[in-house]
């Protein structure tokens, strides 16, 4: 996604992912109704995570299985371990306390107010699908404000260190200051976005070697000062 949002960065070469997050706005029996119909168009359930489906499709002759993630608006306090159950898949499986296994989505905080506000856009993306056929859609995804919300806390997270680089390849793009003060002045209307921008800001302070770490990581090449130039957009206004 941030590739799409900033296409032209000067300075960094964004590698694109290899997975896809769906964000399902809509009352749980029509998320049950999407999920279902990616089932019955050759999606499989991971047996490892709950939250995700799995595609196979063939790139450069080698066939790969690719994973698409759920999320769903939720209450995210009240689900501890940031999961939403879908619908019963009539399993039986032992992990789950209840003895069987759920479809799950990712909980994603402050996704009401995404919505409200229209924090989204649409992309038109062109290219082979999973079929081999030429296709082009437009497709709805989070504006560069909205995107960065959704990883002020999964930044954190040892195995997450893709969201570091994310981060800065927006705030440090042509759109980096523009993004950073349209996040400022939602954290002064709604406390839910101010909290988890928060979270953001004591991670860039006391975690900076981590975070330029990562971001030197991803990016091939030192990247010194990464987390001070973020904390920097995030605490004041242009």
């Amino acid at each position: 996604m941030p590739l799409l949002l900033e296409p032209n960065h000067p300075d960094l070469k964004h590698p694109g992912t290899r997975d896809v997050d769906v964000l399902m706005i809509d009352r749980i029996e029509e998320v049950k109704t999407a999920v279902l119909a990616l089932l019955n168009h050759k999606f499989r359930p991971s047996a490892k995570h709950e939250f995700q489906l799995l595609r196979d499709a063939s790139v450069g002759g080698r066939d790969f299985v690719f994973n698409v993630d759920l999320m769903h608006p939720s209450e995210a306090d009240s689900t501890p371990q940031m999961f939403h159950d879908i619908f019963d898949l009539g399993v039986n499986d032992a992990y789950d306390p209840r003895g069987s296994r759920f479809a799950k989505s990712i909980a994603f905080r402050s996704v009401s107010i995404v919505y409200e506000q229209n924090l989204f856009l649409y992309e038109s993306v062109s290219g082979l699908n999973l079929d081999h056929q030429m296709t082009s859609q437009k497709v709805p995804i989070l504006n560069a404000p909205a995107f960065i919300l959704s990883k002020c806390e999964s930044v954190s997270v040892a195995k997450r260190t893709r969201d570091a680089f994310d981060i800065y390849y927006l705030l440090s793009g042509v759109g980096g200051t523009k993004a950073a003060d349209d996040l400022l002045s939602l954290t002064q209307k709604f406390d839910q976005v101010d909290r988890q921008v928060e979270k953001l800001r004591v991670f860039l302070m006391d975690s900076s070697g981590k975070f330029d770490e990562n971001v030197s990581y991803h990016a091939g090449r030192p990247m010194s000062g990464s987390a001070n130039k973020c904390s920097t957009l995030l605490t004041t206004t242009s």
